[in-house]
């Protein structure tokens, strides 16, 4: 049984020097690499804490501009329709005014020619009626000259 302690008391003899002068370093050396990771990563999540945080006052920023340009683009909108609206009103009296002004000198035009036509008609009934008048004053003389003949 002695043997059997000897072994197992040579063994933990090798495992304590292993552990202590060929693992202590590795670890060391590894706590200070997983420390190195663990600051980076840290200053890394602060940084997108930060980056979140300017993020959603971007967003609040951007809302609040789009909701102010929405509000002013429909603000400009109804003003134009009511421009558009009033010039349409505007520009059809305007229309209606020049559409009468037309007609009525249309009409008085009409007027013109018609008494224009009435004095060719009387003209026309004057000239018809001379002319006849000559047309028998002309027969009279010929038969006066085919008399005399």
């Amino acid at each position: 049984m002695t043997t059997v302690f000897a072994d197992l008391d040579e063994r933990v003899s090798v495992l304590e020097d292993v552990v202590f002068n060929d693992l202590c370093p590795k670890v060391d050396a590894m706590n200070w690499g997983i420390g190195q990771v663990y600051q980076e990563t840290q200053a890394n999540r602060e940084e997108i804490a930060g980056l979140r945080v300017d993020v959603a006052a971007l967003e609040t920023s951007v809302h609040a501009d789009i909701t102010a340009l929405k509000a002013g683009v429909t603000m400009q909108v109804n003003n134009l329709r009511r421009e558009i609206a009033t010039t349409r009103a505007a520009l059809r009296g305007e229309m209606t005014a020049f559409k009468t002004a037309v007609e009525r000198r249309f009409d008085a035009v009409d007027r013109r020619f018609d008494k224009v036509d009435s004095r060719f008609d009387a003209m026309e009934r004057l000239v018809i009626g001379r002319l006849d008048g000559l047309d028998s004053k002309l027969d009279e003389c010929l038969r006066e000259i085919r008399d005399r003949n």
